[in-house]
C-alpha cells in the first residue's frame, strides 16, 4: 500500500478546497483539483475520493438553495435523471476490476 507524504496530503487538502470553491464560485477551479488528485493518487482511488466530495457539495447546495428552486421543473427532469443513474449503474457494474 502506498503512503501519502505530508506534501501530497497538503496538496490534496488544497485540491479538496478547490472542489468546494468550484461548486460555489468558479467552475474552472475543479480542473486544477482533478489534476492534483490524479497526480497524487492512482486513477481509481482519485475517483473514489473525488466522488464523495462532489456529492457532499451537491447535498450542501441543495440544502442551502432549496427555497429558491423551481420544483415543477426539477420534478419534470427527475425521470430522465433517474434513467441516467440506472443506465450508469448498469454500465459501470459490467466493468471488471483489476
Amino acid at each position: 500500500m502506498n503512503t501519502v507524504t505530508l506534501w501530497e496530503f497538503l496538496a490534496l487538502a488544497v485540491a479538496a478546497g478547490l472542489v468546494g470553491f468550484s461548486k460555489t464560485a468558479v467552475s474552472g477551479a475543479n480542473t486544477i483539483s482533478l489534476a492534483v488528485f490524479a497526480a497524487v493518487l492512482p486513477a481509481r482511488q482519485s475517483t473514489g475520493v473525488l466522488l464523495p466530495l462532489l456529492i457532499a457539495g451537491d447535498v450542501l447546495a441543495v440544502l442551502t438553495y432549496r427555497r429558491h428552486a423551481h420544483w415543477p421543473t426539477l420534478w419534470r427532469l427527475f425521470p430522465a435523471v433517474a434513467a441516467g443513474v440506472v443506465a450508469g449503474t448498469l454500465f459501470s457494474s459490467g466493468q471488471t476490476t483489476r
